[in-house]
């Protein structure tokens, strides 16, 4: 700034905790600009904290906005928001690692059970087995586990969970999944997360 230069935006990768560093800065550098002058800041999902909706960053809330995986919005992820709100008083909506963590636990159960003897399966057995659940019968949480089982250890299983469909890359073992965009709602009385529309999808 002292330079000349204004960036349109800064990218965060961090906890909450960095970002209040960086949101501090912003005053410092950029509060004599007028609002429209002031740069956007991109945030990863991990910055999607509800902590970040506290009055203090009132003055970037309009400037906030960044990435997070798309919610499926199918009867799975509903089904697993119930669940979520009911054993623990936690919005699926407020916790976007939440879902993932549910499928991965669902997968490893999966690829541990159809081995021939769980109790000493090798790591190379699981991610053999973990790369047998993109395609074959169709299995989501809460439909018949010995079915599924019977079939991962045949031709696979095509895992439709809580977080969509969970298709490792042969190559990277990423998970394929949409993109959306999320920002801060402060149309209502007190502020939300907004997601917004899908910025990336797979194989497009």
């Amino acid at each position: 700034v002292t330079q000349g230069y204004t960036p349109d935006a800064i990218v965060v990768m961090g906890s909450l905790e960095s970002q209040q560093l960086l949101f501090s800065l912003d005053d410092t550098f950029f509060g004599m600009l007028d609002a429209v002058d002031k740069p956007t800041w991109i945030l990863s999902e991990a910055g999607r904290d509800t902590g970040l909706l506290d009055p203090k960053f009132s003055d970037v809330w309009d400037r906030i906005e960044g990435t997070i995986i798309a919610n499926p919005g199918s009867p799975v992820y509903d089904d697993f928001a119930l669940r979520l709100r009911t054993a623990y008083g936690l919005e699926a909506d407020e916790h976007p690692f939440a879902d993932k963590a549910y499928d991965a636990t669902w997968l490893l159960a999966l690829a541990y059970g159809a081995a021939a003897d769980p109790r000493s399966v090798s790591g190379p057995e699981v991610a053999a087995a973990l790369k047998k659940t993109a395609t074959g019968t169709a299995f989501s949480p809460g439909q018949d586990l010995a079915t599924a089982l019977d079939a991962l250890a045949g031709d696979g299983v095509n895992y439709e969970g809580a977080s969509g469909s969970v298709d490792f890359d042969p190559a990277t073992g990423d998970v394929q999944s949409p993109i959306s965009r999320w920002t801060i709602d402060t149309s209502a009385v007190d502020p939300e997360f907004a997601t917004q529309e899908v910025v990336f999808t797979p194989g497009e």
